[in-house]
């Protein structure tokens, strides 16, 4: 027991355990800072959107980027007006969902429709409303894997861990869900 060791926890894990652990701080020294009388906490626990921020910007970094979207517009939204500085407000992004979703559809369908790659396509990947997994394994180094990944409101997983090739293709599109590759 005594060689015992911690697992190593992954970057992402890091990122937002620090985000929690700073929010923490911060809350604790407003507060104490309030019971001594120094300042009043309600001026400043009107900036709590800048958590949903700071997780906007963990998931910016681990390139999750509709989540790292959709936390940026929920804290800009929910933000106190600050002078200088634009403010959008939350009924400005729910009309114009409509649009988005449009926008999202015709993404989908240009996709579905393009003309075909002229390199083979060793795999393809849809995954709508669902999940989706493929383990791609080539023979020969030379060999270049090529493949398609279409991801609406799901995800999917890509393993290449069992590839020898030095070099793979692979044409991502993806709306509200996510791709993990595995190399």
């Amino acid at each position: 027991m005594a060689n015992e060791t911690r697992p190593v926890p992954r970057a992402d894990e890091v990122l937002s355990r620090i985000v929690i652990g700073l929010a923490a701080l911060a809350a604790g020294i407003i507060f104490w800072l309030d019971r001594l009388g120094q300042l009043n906490a309600r001026d400043y626990f009107i900036f709590w959107p800048v958590i949903l921020i700071a997780f906007g910007v963990t998931n910016a970094i681990r390139r999750h980027w509709i989540a790292a979207v959709i936390l940026f517009v929920l804290g800009f939204s929910l933000m106190p007006a600050i002078p200088f500085l634009p403010h959008v407000r939350l009924s400005f992004l729910f009309a114009i969902s409509p649009l988005l979703l449009s926008v999202a559809g015709a993404a989908l369908v240009l996709q579905a429709v393009r003309p075909a790659t002229t390199a083979p396509t060793t795999f393809r990947a849809i995954a709508v409303m669902g999940g989706n997994q493929r383990t791609i394994g080539s023979s020969a180094p030379e060999e270049v894997p090529h493949g398609e990944v279409v991801v609406a409101m799901g995800g999917c997983e890509i393993d290449l861990t069992r590839s020898n090739a030095r070099e793979v293709v692979i044409d991502l599109l993806v709306f509200w869900g996510g791709v993990e590759i595995k190399v």
